[in-house]
Protein backbone atom coordinates (compact mmCIF):
# COMPACT_ATOMS: atom_id res chain seq x y z
CA UNK A 1 0.00 0.00 0.00
CA UNK A 2 2.41 2.90 -0.20
CA UNK A 3 2.41 5.34 2.94
CA UNK A 4 -1.18 6.07 3.47
CA UNK A 5 -3.31 8.60 2.00
CA UNK A 6 -2.60 10.83 -1.05
CA UNK A 7 -4.52 14.49 -1.57
CA UNK A 8 -3.25 13.69 -4.58
CA UNK A 9 -6.15 12.58 -7.59
CA UNK A 10 -5.83 9.38 -9.23
CA UNK A 11 -6.80 8.80 -13.26
CA UNK A 12 -6.58 5.87 -14.60
CA UNK A 13 -7.26 5.94 -18.82
CA UNK A 14 -8.05 2.50 -20.71
CA UNK A 15 -6.71 2.88 -24.21
CA UNK A 16 -2.90 3.33 -25.15
CA UNK A 17 -4.03 4.84 -28.91
CA UNK A 18 -2.73 8.23 -29.68
CA UNK A 19 -6.01 9.53 -27.79
CA UNK A 20 -5.24 8.39 -24.56
CA UNK A 21 -1.44 9.15 -24.85
CA UNK A 22 -2.87 13.03 -25.50
CA UNK A 23 -4.81 12.44 -22.55
CA UNK A 24 -2.24 11.59 -20.11
CA UNK A 25 -0.06 13.99 -22.11
CA UNK A 26 -2.59 16.60 -21.01
CA UNK A 27 -2.46 15.78 -17.45
CA UNK A 28 1.24 15.34 -17.21
CA UNK A 29 2.93 18.08 -19.58
CA UNK A 30 0.28 20.04 -20.63
CA UNK A 31 -1.96 23.41 -19.38
CA UNK A 32 -1.92 24.19 -15.14
CA UNK A 33 -5.15 22.53 -13.62
CA UNK A 34 -6.62 23.79 -10.65
CA UNK A 35 -6.80 20.52 -9.58
CA UNK A 36 -3.07 20.18 -9.88
CA UNK A 37 -0.81 16.98 -11.39
CA UNK A 38 -2.93 14.13 -10.84
CA UNK A 39 -1.43 10.64 -10.69
CA UNK A 40 -2.05 8.90 -13.98
CA UNK A 41 -2.24 5.32 -15.12
CA UNK A 42 -2.45 4.47 -18.63
CA UNK A 43 -3.63 0.82 -19.74
CA UNK A 44 -2.85 -0.78 -22.76
CA UNK A 45 -3.79 -4.29 -23.26
CA UNK A 46 -1.73 -5.12 -26.62
CA UNK A 47 2.14 -4.86 -26.32
CA UNK A 48 2.50 -1.37 -27.82
CA UNK A 49 1.68 1.96 -27.63
CA UNK A 50 0.29 4.15 -30.35
CA UNK A 51 -3.26 1.95 -32.27
CA UNK A 52 -3.47 2.45 -35.63
CA UNK A 53 -0.62 4.71 -35.57
CA UNK A 54 2.23 2.06 -37.10
CA UNK A 55 5.36 2.54 -39.03
CA UNK A 56 7.39 0.13 -41.14
CA UNK A 57 10.85 0.98 -41.48
CA UNK A 58 14.32 0.29 -43.03
CA UNK A 59 17.86 1.97 -44.35
CA UNK A 60 15.20 1.73 -47.82
CA UNK A 61 12.18 3.08 -46.73
CA UNK A 62 9.76 5.02 -43.95
CA UNK A 63 6.16 3.28 -44.97
CA UNK A 64 2.92 3.63 -42.55
CA UNK A 65 0.54 0.98 -42.37
CA UNK A 66 -1.93 2.59 -40.53
CA UNK A 67 -2.68 6.83 -40.90
CA UNK A 68 -0.11 8.19 -42.87
CA UNK A 69 -0.31 12.21 -42.62
CA UNK A 70 -2.05 14.21 -40.10
CA UNK A 71 -4.22 17.10 -41.10
CA UNK A 72 -2.94 20.54 -40.43
CA UNK A 73 -6.17 22.82 -41.00
CA UNK A 74 -7.26 21.14 -37.35
CA UNK A 75 -5.16 22.41 -34.96
CA UNK A 76 -4.75 19.28 -32.70
CA UNK A 77 -2.17 17.48 -34.41
CA UNK A 78 0.26 20.50 -35.10
CA UNK A 79 0.35 22.16 -32.02
CA UNK A 80 1.39 18.49 -30.44
CA UNK A 81 3.96 17.64 -32.71
CA UNK A 82 5.21 21.29 -32.14
CA UNK A 83 4.60 21.21 -28.45
CA UNK A 84 7.21 17.96 -28.29
CA UNK A 85 9.87 19.68 -29.90
CA UNK A 86 8.85 17.86 -33.72
CA UNK A 87 9.43 20.87 -35.80
CA UNK A 88 12.68 20.04 -37.76
CA UNK A 89 10.65 16.38 -38.11
CA UNK A 90 7.69 17.84 -40.09
CA UNK A 91 7.83 16.97 -43.98
CA UNK A 92 4.44 18.34 -45.77
CA UNK A 93 3.01 16.74 -48.84
CA UNK A 94 3.24 18.37 -52.12
CA UNK A 95 0.61 20.93 -52.64
CA UNK A 96 -0.70 19.65 -56.46
CA UNK A 97 -0.84 15.53 -56.19
CA UNK A 98 -2.04 13.74 -59.31
CA UNK A 99 -4.99 11.79 -58.22
CA UNK A 100 -7.04 9.33 -60.73
CA UNK A 101 -9.94 7.73 -60.12
CA UNK A 102 -10.93 4.10 -61.70
CA UNK A 103 -13.65 4.20 -63.76
CA UNK A 104 -14.68 1.50 -66.23
CA UNK A 105 -11.49 0.01 -66.01
CA UNK A 106 -8.99 2.96 -66.84
CA UNK A 107 -7.93 5.67 -64.38
CA UNK A 108 -8.85 9.53 -65.37
CA UNK A 109 -7.44 12.70 -63.60
CA UNK A 110 -9.34 13.88 -61.15
CA UNK A 111 -10.76 17.18 -62.52
CA UNK A 112 -9.31 19.92 -60.33
CA UNK A 113 -10.64 21.28 -57.41
CA UNK A 114 -13.44 18.55 -56.74
CA UNK A 115 -14.28 18.19 -53.51
CA UNK A 116 -17.04 15.83 -52.00
CA UNK A 117 -18.61 15.70 -55.91
CA UNK A 118 -19.00 19.14 -56.10
CA UNK A 119 -16.96 21.89 -58.25
CA UNK A 120 -14.46 24.75 -57.11
CA UNK A 121 -13.58 25.63 -60.33
CA UNK A 122 -16.06 25.59 -63.17
CA UNK A 123 -13.47 25.07 -66.30
CA UNK A 124 -11.75 22.03 -65.49
CA UNK A 125 -15.29 20.55 -63.87
CA UNK A 126 -16.82 21.61 -67.67
CA UNK A 127 -13.91 20.33 -69.67
CA UNK A 128 -13.09 16.54 -68.18
CA UNK A 129 -13.66 13.14 -69.79
CA UNK A 130 -14.17 11.57 -66.63
CA UNK A 131 -17.67 13.02 -65.62
CA UNK A 132 -20.07 12.22 -68.49
CA UNK A 133 -22.73 14.86 -69.83
CA UNK A 134 -25.39 14.06 -68.29
CA UNK A 135 -24.03 14.16 -65.30
CA UNK A 136 -22.15 17.54 -66.10
CA UNK A 137 -25.80 18.90 -66.99
CA UNK A 138 -27.02 17.27 -63.75
CA UNK A 139 -24.48 19.03 -61.16
CA UNK A 140 -25.18 22.58 -63.08
CA UNK A 141 -28.70 22.01 -62.17
CA UNK A 142 -28.21 22.97 -58.53
CA UNK A 143 -27.90 26.11 -59.38
CA UNK A 144 -31.92 26.07 -59.82
CA UNK A 145 -32.40 24.27 -56.88
CA UNK A 146 -33.97 25.87 -53.60
CA UNK A 147 -32.11 24.69 -50.31
CA UNK A 148 -33.44 22.24 -48.29
CA UNK A 149 -35.16 23.43 -45.08
CA UNK A 150 -36.20 20.10 -43.66
CA UNK A 151 -35.18 19.62 -40.22
CA UNK A 152 -33.16 16.79 -38.66
CA UNK A 153 -29.65 14.97 -40.00
CA UNK A 154 -29.75 13.19 -43.12
CA UNK A 155 -26.87 10.84 -44.94
CA UNK A 156 -24.94 12.75 -47.27
CA UNK A 157 -25.84 10.93 -50.28
CA UNK A 158 -29.14 12.03 -49.97
CA UNK A 159 -28.08 15.47 -49.65
CA UNK A 160 -25.52 15.36 -52.42
CA UNK A 161 -27.47 13.54 -54.35
CA UNK A 162 -30.61 15.71 -54.67
CA UNK A 163 -28.49 18.62 -55.11
CA UNK A 164 -25.87 17.41 -57.97
CA UNK A 165 -27.63 14.00 -59.13
CA UNK A 166 -26.10 10.64 -58.92
CA UNK A 167 -23.61 10.39 -61.21
CA UNK A 168 -21.51 13.11 -59.76
CA UNK A 169 -21.95 11.16 -56.48
CA UNK A 170 -21.20 7.55 -57.97
CA UNK A 171 -18.23 8.47 -59.48
CA UNK A 172 -16.52 11.28 -57.34
CA UNK A 173 -18.23 11.89 -54.10
CA UNK A 174 -18.53 8.47 -52.67
CA UNK A 175 -14.99 7.26 -53.30
CA UNK A 176 -13.32 10.76 -52.28
CA UNK A 177 -15.48 9.75 -48.53
CA UNK A 178 -14.70 6.24 -48.61
CA UNK A 179 -10.97 6.85 -48.33
CA UNK A 180 -11.26 8.97 -45.41
CA UNK A 181 -14.24 7.20 -43.40
CA UNK A 182 -13.72 3.40 -45.59
CA UNK A 183 -17.95 4.33 -45.39
CA UNK A 184 -21.37 3.98 -47.79
CA UNK A 185 -22.28 7.76 -48.34
CA UNK A 186 -25.84 6.71 -48.49
CA UNK A 187 -25.23 6.19 -44.74
CA UNK A 188 -22.99 8.66 -43.30
CA UNK A 189 -24.27 11.68 -41.34
CA UNK A 190 -24.02 15.27 -42.69
CA UNK A 191 -24.37 16.63 -39.52
CA UNK A 192 -21.26 14.65 -38.17
CA UNK A 193 -19.32 14.15 -41.17
CA UNK A 194 -19.64 17.26 -43.10
CA UNK A 195 -21.79 19.78 -41.20
CA UNK A 196 -20.11 22.50 -43.64
CA UNK A 197 -22.02 21.21 -46.56
CA UNK A 198 -25.70 21.46 -44.38
CA UNK A 199 -24.36 25.21 -42.99
CA UNK A 200 -23.48 26.38 -47.29
CA UNK A 201 -27.12 24.94 -48.37
CA UNK A 202 -29.28 26.53 -45.42
CA UNK A 203 -26.99 29.69 -46.38
CA UNK A 204 -26.72 29.97 -50.48
CA UNK A 205 -29.10 29.65 -52.94
CA UNK A 206 -26.60 27.29 -54.66
CA UNK A 207 -24.10 24.65 -53.11
CA UNK A 208 -22.22 24.35 -56.48
CA UNK A 209 -22.56 28.53 -55.92
CA UNK A 210 -20.87 28.28 -52.27
CA UNK A 211 -18.26 26.17 -53.63
CA UNK A 212 -17.26 28.12 -56.42
CA UNK A 213 -16.74 31.16 -54.28
CA UNK A 214 -14.89 29.00 -52.35
CA UNK A 215 -12.35 28.31 -54.41
CA UNK A 216 -11.59 31.37 -56.05
CA UNK A 217 -11.05 32.67 -52.75
CA UNK A 218 -8.51 29.67 -52.07
CA UNK A 219 -7.01 30.53 -55.52
CA UNK A 220 -6.86 34.19 -54.74
CA UNK A 221 -4.78 33.53 -51.43
CA UNK A 222 -2.47 30.73 -52.93
CA UNK A 223 -0.92 33.12 -55.69
CA UNK A 224 -0.76 35.82 -52.92
CA UNK A 225 1.46 33.03 -51.23
CA UNK A 226 3.30 32.38 -54.16
CA UNK A 227 3.90 36.09 -54.71
CA UNK A 228 5.90 35.77 -51.24
CA UNK A 229 9.42 34.98 -50.28
CA UNK A 230 8.10 31.45 -48.68
CA UNK A 231 7.39 30.60 -52.16
CA UNK A 232 4.60 27.78 -53.28
CA UNK A 233 2.35 26.71 -51.34
CA UNK A 234 2.31 23.73 -49.19
CA UNK A 235 0.21 20.94 -49.06
CA UNK A 236 -2.52 20.41 -46.16
CA UNK A 237 -1.11 17.47 -44.67
CA UNK A 238 2.34 16.41 -42.52
CA UNK A 239 4.09 13.34 -41.85
CA UNK A 240 7.28 13.08 -39.73
CA UNK A 241 10.91 11.84 -41.08
CA UNK A 242 10.88 8.87 -39.35
CA UNK A 243 6.85 8.40 -39.53
CA UNK A 244 4.36 8.61 -37.43
CA UNK A 245 5.30 6.08 -35.07
CA UNK A 246 8.02 9.03 -34.08
CA UNK A 247 5.33 10.61 -32.19
CA UNK A 248 4.25 8.07 -30.40
CA UNK A 249 8.08 7.16 -29.33
CA UNK A 250 8.41 10.64 -28.62
CA UNK A 251 5.06 10.57 -26.33
CA UNK A 252 6.10 7.70 -24.50
CA UNK A 253 9.56 9.30 -23.69
CA UNK A 254 8.21 11.95 -22.36
CA UNK A 255 5.30 10.92 -20.59
CA UNK A 256 7.49 7.36 -18.96
CA UNK A 257 9.25 9.57 -16.03
CA UNK A 258 5.49 11.40 -15.11
CA UNK A 259 2.94 8.20 -15.85
CA UNK A 260 2.04 4.83 -14.85
CA UNK A 261 2.48 3.25 -18.66
CA UNK A 262 1.07 -0.07 -18.53
CA UNK A 263 1.30 -2.56 -21.41
CA UNK A 264 -0.64 -5.68 -22.29
CA UNK A 265 -2.98 -5.07 -19.50
CA UNK A 266 -6.62 -5.53 -20.18
CA UNK A 267 -9.30 -3.96 -18.05
CA UNK A 268 -12.10 -6.38 -17.69
CA UNK A 269 -14.69 -4.18 -15.19
CA UNK A 270 -15.10 -0.90 -13.72
CA UNK A 271 -17.22 -0.71 -10.93
CA UNK A 272 -18.02 2.62 -9.15
CA UNK A 273 -18.29 2.47 -5.59
CA UNK A 274 -20.92 4.01 -3.03
CA UNK A 275 -18.28 6.91 -2.13
CA UNK A 276 -18.08 7.96 -5.75
CA UNK A 277 -14.33 6.06 -6.26
CA UNK A 278 -13.72 3.44 -8.87
CA UNK A 279 -12.19 -0.03 -8.46
CA UNK A 280 -10.90 -1.47 -11.31
CA UNK A 281 -10.35 -5.15 -12.20
CA UNK A 282 -7.68 -5.63 -14.70
CA UNK A 283 -6.01 -8.78 -15.65
CA UNK A 284 -2.01 -8.96 -17.02
CA UNK A 285 -0.43 -10.42 -19.36
CA UNK A 286 0.31 -13.22 -16.93
CA UNK A 287 -3.14 -13.83 -16.57
CA UNK A 288 -2.85 -12.59 -13.39
CA UNK A 289 -5.70 -10.21 -11.91
CA UNK A 290 -5.22 -7.26 -9.77
CA UNK A 291 -7.38 -4.25 -8.69
CA UNK A 292 -6.65 -0.45 -9.32
CA UNK A 293 -8.54 2.53 -7.61
CA UNK A 294 -9.01 5.53 -9.16
CA UNK A 295 -10.86 8.74 -8.68
CA UNK A 296 -11.79 9.79 -12.44
CA UNK A 297 -11.77 7.28 -15.30
CA UNK A 298 -11.02 8.04 -19.24
CA UNK A 299 -12.28 5.14 -21.88
CA UNK A 300 -10.48 6.17 -24.78
CA UNK A 301 -11.04 2.18 -26.58
CA UNK A 302 -13.65 1.88 -29.63
CA UNK A 303 -17.27 2.27 -28.20
CA UNK A 304 -18.13 -1.57 -28.62
CA UNK A 305 -15.60 -2.06 -25.88
CA UNK A 306 -16.53 0.77 -23.56
CA UNK A 307 -20.02 -0.54 -23.81
CA UNK A 308 -18.95 -3.13 -21.70
CA UNK A 309 -16.80 -0.88 -19.63
CA UNK A 310 -19.07 1.72 -18.29
CA UNK A 311 -20.66 0.60 -14.84
CA UNK A 312 -24.15 2.15 -15.39
CA UNK A 313 -27.16 -0.03 -17.28
CA UNK A 314 -29.79 1.64 -19.95
CA UNK A 315 -30.59 1.80 -23.04
CA UNK A 316 -28.93 5.25 -23.49
CA UNK A 317 -25.93 3.68 -23.04
CA UNK A 318 -26.78 1.02 -25.88
CA UNK A 319 -26.49 3.40 -28.16
CA UNK A 320 -22.45 2.62 -28.29
CA UNK A 321 -23.43 -0.37 -30.12
CA UNK A 322 -25.24 1.31 -32.82
CA UNK A 323 -21.94 3.14 -33.74
CA UNK A 324 -20.48 0.51 -36.09
CA UNK A 325 -17.14 -0.44 -36.79
CA UNK A 326 -15.47 -1.42 -40.51
CA UNK A 327 -12.92 -3.14 -40.73
CA UNK A 328 -9.64 -1.77 -42.98
CA UNK A 329 -6.36 -2.73 -44.71
CA UNK A 330 -3.13 -1.69 -46.33
CA UNK A 331 -0.87 -3.48 -48.67
CA UNK A 332 2.62 -1.76 -49.03
CA UNK A 333 5.11 -2.97 -51.67
CA UNK A 334 8.62 -1.68 -52.54
CA UNK A 335 9.41 -1.74 -56.23
CA UNK A 336 13.00 -1.21 -57.30
CA UNK A 337 12.93 1.93 -59.30
CA UNK A 338 13.13 1.20 -63.24
CA UNK A 339 14.23 3.78 -66.31
CA UNK A 340 10.65 3.30 -67.58
CA UNK A 341 8.91 3.36 -64.47
CA UNK A 342 10.03 7.14 -63.07
CA UNK A 343 7.36 9.03 -64.24
CA UNK A 344 4.10 7.28 -62.84
CA UNK A 345 0.85 8.65 -64.37
CA UNK A 346 -0.69 9.13 -61.09
CA UNK A 347 0.80 9.94 -57.34
CA UNK A 348 -2.65 7.63 -56.58
CA UNK A 349 -6.03 6.76 -57.51
CA UNK A 350 -9.56 6.33 -55.68
CA UNK A 351 -11.48 2.91 -56.40
CA UNK A 352 -15.82 3.56 -56.89
CA UNK A 353 -17.85 0.65 -56.08
CA UNK A 354 -18.17 -2.00 -58.31
CA UNK A 355 -15.13 -1.21 -60.13
CA UNK A 356 -12.96 -3.98 -57.99
CA UNK A 357 -13.35 -6.47 -55.75
CA UNK A 358 -10.67 -5.63 -53.74
CA UNK A 359 -9.01 -2.51 -53.76
CA UNK A 360 -10.72 1.28 -52.46
CA UNK A 361 -8.02 3.48 -53.40
CA UNK A 362 -3.66 3.12 -54.00
CA UNK A 363 -1.65 5.63 -52.98
CA UNK A 364 2.04 6.14 -54.47
CA UNK A 365 3.92 6.62 -51.19
CA UNK A 366 7.08 7.61 -52.54
CA UNK A 367 5.69 10.42 -54.65
CA UNK A 368 3.72 12.06 -52.07
CA UNK A 369 6.44 11.34 -49.38
CA UNK A 370 9.37 11.56 -51.64
CA UNK A 371 11.54 11.29 -48.28
CA UNK A 372 9.54 7.86 -48.16
CA UNK A 373 11.89 6.21 -50.02
CA UNK A 374 15.83 6.72 -48.87
CA UNK A 375 17.08 4.13 -51.87
CA UNK A 376 15.12 5.26 -54.97
CA UNK A 377 12.72 2.45 -54.95
CA UNK A 378 9.04 3.44 -56.11
CA UNK A 379 6.65 2.72 -53.01
CA UNK A 380 2.68 1.55 -53.44
CA UNK A 381 0.58 1.44 -51.12
CA UNK A 382 -2.80 -0.66 -51.96
CA UNK A 383 -6.24 -0.07 -49.53
CA UNK A 384 -8.88 -2.87 -49.21
CA UNK A 385 -11.65 -2.89 -47.02
CA UNK A 386 -15.01 -0.80 -46.61
CA UNK A 387 -18.39 -0.17 -45.47
CA UNK A 388 -20.64 -3.34 -47.47
CA UNK A 389 -16.92 -4.74 -49.27
CA UNK A 390 -14.61 -6.64 -46.04
CA UNK A 391 -14.48 -9.89 -47.52
CA UNK A 392 -11.61 -9.20 -48.85
CA UNK A 393 -9.30 -9.10 -45.65
CA UNK A 394 -10.11 -12.70 -44.96
CA UNK A 395 -7.96 -13.71 -48.40
CA UNK A 396 -4.29 -15.26 -47.13
CA UNK A 397 -1.91 -12.89 -47.67
CA UNK A 398 -0.49 -13.88 -50.96
CA UNK A 399 -4.06 -13.72 -52.74
CA UNK A 400 -4.26 -9.84 -51.50
CA UNK A 401 -0.30 -8.91 -52.80
CA UNK A 402 -0.86 -10.87 -55.78
CA UNK A 403 -4.05 -8.79 -56.66
CA UNK A 404 -2.47 -5.79 -55.59
CA UNK A 405 0.59 -6.42 -57.48
CA UNK A 406 -1.74 -6.85 -60.73
CA UNK A 407 -3.43 -3.55 -60.58
CA UNK A 408 -0.64 -1.78 -59.94
CA UNK A 409 0.97 -3.20 -63.61
CA UNK A 410 -2.70 -2.53 -64.74
CA UNK A 411 -3.08 0.88 -63.52
CA UNK A 412 0.55 2.59 -63.13
CA UNK A 413 2.69 -0.09 -64.81
CA UNK A 414 4.53 -1.36 -62.32
CA UNK A 415 5.95 -4.47 -63.62
CA UNK A 416 8.37 -7.33 -62.20
CA UNK A 417 8.17 -7.97 -58.37
CA UNK A 418 8.48 -5.76 -55.32
CA UNK A 419 11.31 -6.49 -53.17
CA UNK A 420 9.52 -6.00 -49.94
CA UNK A 421 6.04 -6.27 -49.43
CA UNK A 422 3.41 -6.21 -46.23
CA UNK A 423 -0.43 -6.47 -45.84
CA UNK A 424 -1.49 -5.37 -42.41
CA UNK A 425 -5.15 -5.70 -41.18
CA UNK A 426 -7.13 -3.40 -38.96
CA UNK A 427 -10.37 -5.21 -37.75
CA UNK A 428 -12.98 -3.31 -36.38
CA UNK A 429 -11.08 -0.25 -37.25
CA UNK A 430 -13.34 2.63 -38.92
CA UNK A 431 -16.45 4.07 -37.02
CA UNK A 432 -18.80 5.08 -39.13
CA UNK A 433 -20.67 7.97 -38.61
CA UNK A 434 -24.52 7.20 -39.02
CA UNK A 435 -27.47 9.34 -39.76
CA UNK A 436 -27.96 10.63 -35.97
CA UNK A 437 -24.69 9.93 -35.01
CA UNK A 438 -24.04 13.49 -33.13
CA UNK A 439 -27.25 13.19 -30.92
CA UNK A 440 -26.65 9.64 -30.05
CA UNK A 441 -23.19 10.58 -28.64
CA UNK A 442 -24.94 13.53 -27.15
CA UNK A 443 -27.74 11.80 -25.02
CA UNK A 444 -24.99 9.20 -24.24
CA UNK A 445 -22.49 12.21 -22.31
CA UNK A 446 -25.69 13.61 -21.04
CA UNK A 447 -26.38 10.53 -19.50
CA UNK A 448 -22.96 9.75 -18.35
CA UNK A 449 -22.75 12.76 -16.48
CA UNK A 450 -25.18 11.93 -14.49
CA UNK A 451 -24.98 8.34 -14.01
CA UNK A 452 -21.21 8.19 -13.51
CA UNK A 453 -19.40 11.52 -12.74
CA UNK A 454 -15.80 11.10 -13.36
CA UNK A 455 -15.45 8.91 -16.21
CA UNK A 456 -15.61 10.29 -19.32
CA UNK A 457 -15.58 9.14 -23.15
CA UNK A 458 -13.48 10.21 -26.01
CA UNK A 459 -11.86 8.56 -29.25
CA UNK A 460 -11.98 8.43 -33.09
CA UNK A 461 -15.84 6.60 -32.37
CA UNK A 462 -17.66 10.10 -31.54
CA UNK A 463 -15.78 13.47 -32.25
CA UNK A 464 -13.51 13.06 -35.68
CA UNK A 465 -11.36 9.94 -36.44
CA UNK A 466 -8.84 11.75 -37.90
CA UNK A 467 -5.21 12.06 -35.96
CA UNK A 468 -6.04 15.67 -34.94
CA UNK A 469 -9.47 15.03 -33.47
CA UNK A 470 -8.07 12.21 -31.81
CA UNK A 471 -5.45 14.11 -29.51
CA UNK A 472 -8.26 17.09 -29.45
CA UNK A 473 -10.57 14.70 -27.43
CA UNK A 474 -8.21 12.91 -25.29
CA UNK A 475 -6.57 16.38 -24.46
CA UNK A 476 -10.07 17.95 -23.59
CA UNK A 477 -11.38 14.87 -22.09
CA UNK A 478 -8.60 15.32 -19.59
CA UNK A 479 -9.29 19.49 -19.20
CA UNK A 480 -13.21 18.26 -18.36
CA UNK A 481 -11.67 15.83 -15.78
CA UNK A 482 -9.25 17.57 -13.71
CA UNK A 483 -11.87 20.62 -13.58
CA UNK A 484 -14.34 18.43 -12.36
CA UNK A 485 -12.20 17.50 -9.97
CA UNK A 486 -11.15 20.66 -8.72
CA UNK A 487 -15.03 21.13 -8.40
CA UNK A 488 -15.38 18.23 -6.57
CA UNK A 489 -16.34 19.43 -2.25
CA UNK A 490 -13.11 19.69 -0.55
CA UNK A 491 -14.54 16.64 1.64
CA UNK A 492 -14.62 14.28 -1.45
CA UNK A 493 -13.46 11.20 -1.09
CA UNK A 494 -9.36 10.62 -0.77
CA UNK A 495 -8.08 7.42 -2.78
CA UNK A 496 -5.54 5.21 -1.74
CA UNK A 497 -1.99 4.89 -3.19
CA UNK A 498 -1.60 1.25 -4.32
Amino acid sequence: MGKGLSLQKHVVIIGGGITGLAAAYEAALGTDSEAGRPKVTLLEQSDRFGGKIKTHKSDDFVIESGPDSIYTRKSGGLELVRELGLDSELVYSPANLKTGILRNGKVYSIPPGMSFGLPTNLRPFIFNSLIPFKGKVRGLLDFLLPADTTEGDKSIGDMLRRRIGDDLVNILAEPMLAGIYAGNINRLSVEAVAPYLRDMEQSNRSLVGAMLKQGKAARAASRRQQSTPAGKPRGVFVALTEGLEQLVDTLEDKLRPLVNLRKQTSVIQVRREDNGTFNLALRTSDGQTEQLAADAVIITVPAFAARRLIPAQGKTYDQLLDIPYVSSGTVSLVYPQRVEETRLPFTGFLVPRGEDEMLTACTVVSSKWPGSSRSGQIIVRGYIGRDGEEASLGKTDDVIVNHVKRQMQRYLGLSGNPVWQAVDRWPQSMPQYLVGHNDRVAAIRKQLALDVPLLYLAGAGYGGLGIPDCITQGRDAMKACLRDLANQPSDATISVER
